[in-house]
């Protein structure tokens, strides 16, 4: 099977905004709107280009839903994820739902497991206390890379 087109952008506008995105919140503990911004506008782009009503339909609820549960964790006492996380969350969301929407939950899953390994690491270490913050939006792109790859590896390879 010959992977279309516009999935090879998409996967390739993810993997290098996803790695640019991941660098500057490990260095500065924040994901600007600039780097957010653009991988969502450019997703969206790509997507009315592929002219797959389903496709962005699938999209657009699994970013809704995604970023609505990420926007919940940043509201709410303990402001468990910051607001970069939560819009991030919603690119790769719709990312992940144009693809193939049962993709979002792996993600998510995937996304708190790398999350918690890198934190625990860092409070066995000794190098983070407990309460420190850590740079959640690694976790979110190895969560998604990891789930495309276990989801979608038929169509990839």
């Amino acid at each position: 099977m010959v992977l279309e087109p516009i999935l090879v952008f998409m996967h390739l506008g993810v993997g290098i905004a996803g790695l640019l995105l991941s660098r500057i919140d490990l260095r500065e503990h924040r994901l600007p709107n600039c780097g957010t911004g653009t991988l969502a506008v450019g997703l969206g782009i790509l997507a009315v280009v592929a002219n797959d009503s389903g496709r962005i339909q699938g999209g657009l609820v699994a970013a809704a839903f995604s970023a609505g549960v990420f926007a919940l964790a940043a509201a709410l006492p303990p402001h468990a994820l910051g607001w970069g996380d939560v819009k991030l969350q919603g690119g790769l969301g719709f990312y992940l739902g144009f693809l193939d929407p049962q993709l979002v939950v792996g993600q998510c899953a995937l996304a708190f497991f790398v999350g918690g390994v890198v934190a625990l690491e860092g409070i066995l270490g000794k190098s983070q206390r407990g309460r420190d913050h850590v740079a959640f939006g690694p976790a979110l792109v190895a969560g998604t890379a990891l789930a495309v790859i276990a989801g979608k590896y038929a169509e990839i390879i």
